[in-house]
């Protein structure tokens, strides 16, 4: 088994929190907050996972921050986003930015998380009740792939 952590950026209704919650249940892998895993060494581990919300159309600012100016992080990685919408292209900045330092990212996994924001509000927010339990056990499915 190998060694992963993932780290995440969760906030507004924590969707993405929840669903890595979830996955943590029956896959072995340390989860840390973008703000906690400052003080890691990030060399312990042989997959390193980038997990958020969407905000703006990007993932949270604060992971794509991170990094930038962690160039010490294992080279194997993968991307976990939740969203309203179900817009595969959320990821394309961050994978962008790993690859452009030499990383290779494994996969990207993404569902639908409760929104409420802007006009979403309005009408009572979209994708109520996700992450669901199946959006958990395509989330295990997916990262099981790259630790077992």
């Amino acid at each position: 088994m190998k060694k992963a952590i993932v780290i995440y950026q969760s906030l507004h209704h924590e969707n993405t929190k929840k669903l890595l919650e979830g996955m943590g249940e029956k896959c072995p892998f340390d989860m840390v907050s973008v703000s906690e895993a400052e003080s890691i060494n990030l060399m312990e581990y042989e997959i390193i996972g980038f997990a958020s919300g969407i905000f703006y159309g990007k993932l949270h600012n604060s992971i794509l921050e991170f990094v930038k100016i962690n160039p010490t992080m294992p080279d194997k990685c993968f991307v976990i986003f939740t969203s309203g919408s179900n817009n595969k292209k959320y990821a394309n900045s961050l994978i962008r930015l790993l690859e452009e330092q030499n990383r290779r990212v494994l996969g990207v996994y993404h569902c639908k998380g409760f929104d409420t924001y802007g006009l979403w509000k309005w009408i009572g927010g979209i994708a109520r009740n996700h992450p669901n339990r199946e959006d958990v056990e395509k989330g295990i499915a997916f990262i099981e792939k790259f630790i077992k």
